[in-house]
C-alpha cells in the first residue's frame, strides 16, 4: 500500500503546476484580522490625555487648525519698528514751568524735557520717540512757549496756541509779541539739539566742537 501511495503522490505532483511566487498562498486561517477600535479623544487612560499632551492652541478636532486656515496675520507686523512715547499732560507741562525746571527763554525740545528731573528719561533702545502731550490741565495751562513734541491732538495745539483761552479763537500776532524771536525758532529735520547744526562733531574731552568745511559735506 506504500508503493501505491508514492506512486500515487508522484503521480499528483506531476499533474500539479510547478511552485512559484504567484502561486504561494498561506494556508486558510493563517491570518486573522484584528478588530479595531475606535479612538476617543476624550479618554483621559489613553492617547494624549494619557501622556499630557496637550493639543495646540486653536486646534480644532476633526477640522483644519484655526491657526493654520488662516495664514496671513499681519496684526503685529511692524510691531518692532513702531515708536512709543512717553505721556506728558499740560498740567505736569505748567507745573515745570512753574517750577523752573525747564527754560522758556530758549525752545523746549525733548532734550530739555528729558532733563527736568520730573519725567522719565527717553531711552532709544525701547523704541522710544518722544513725548505724547495729553489734554489733562488743558484749562489751566498759561504759558507762553516755543513747545517742541512728537505727538499733540488739536484740542492741544490749540490750547498751546491760544495761551489758556477757549477753542475757537483769533490767532495772536506774534510779530507783537517780545518774544518773537523765540517763538519764530525751528529746528532742521536732521537736527537734535539746538545750536548743534547736522554734521557737527562734538568733541566732550577737548570741549571743542568740529564742523565741516568741505562744501560738497556742508550741502549734503
Amino acid at each position: 500500500m506504500s508503493s501505491s501511495g508514492t506512486r500515487r503522490a508522484f503521480d499528483l505532483l506531476s499533474k500539479l503546476p510547478r511552485v512559484a511566487l504567484d502561486n504561494v498562498k498561506n494556508n486558510p486561517d493563517a491570518k486573522t484580522k484584528r478588530r479595531t477600535k475606535r479612538k476617543n479623544h476624550h479618554n483621559h487612560k489613553r492617547g494624549t490625555g494619557k501622556r499630557q499632551r496637550i493639543l495646540p492652541l486653536g486646534y480644532e478636532m476633526g477640522n483644519f487648525p484655526f491657526h493654520l486656515r488662516f495664514r496671513s496675520q499681519n496684526w503685529n507686523e511692524d510691531v518692532r519698528i513702531k515708536l512709543s512715547y512717553c505721556p506728558l499732560p499740560l498740567k505736569m507741562l505748567q507745573q515745570l514751568i512753574d517750577l523752573g525746571r525747564i527754560r522758556t527763554d530758549i525752545p523746549v525740545d525733548a532734550c530739555q524735557l528729558s532733563q527736568s528731573g520730573m519725567l522719565p528719561e527717553l531711552c532709544p533702545m525701547e523704541k522710544e520717540g518722544g513725548y505724547l502731550l495729553q489734554d489733562e490741565g488743558i484749562d489751566v495751562f498759561k504759558a507762553e512757549v516755543n513747545l517742541e513734541v512728537q505727538w499733540a491732538t488739536e484740542p492741544i495745539i490749540a490750547a498751546i496756541e491760544r495761551t489758556g483761552s477757549k477753542y475757537g479763537y483769533e490767532l495772536p500776532d506774534i510779530k507783537k509779541s517780545p518774544k518773537y524771536n523765540l517763538l519764530i525758532q525751528r529746528k532742521d529735520p536732521r537736527q537734535v539739539f539746538y545750536g548743534l547744526q547736522a554734521g557737527w562733531v562734538v568733541s566732550l574731552k577737548d570741549k571743542l566742537i568740529l564742523k565741516p568745511k568741505d562744501k560738497d559735506y556742508r550741502n549734503f
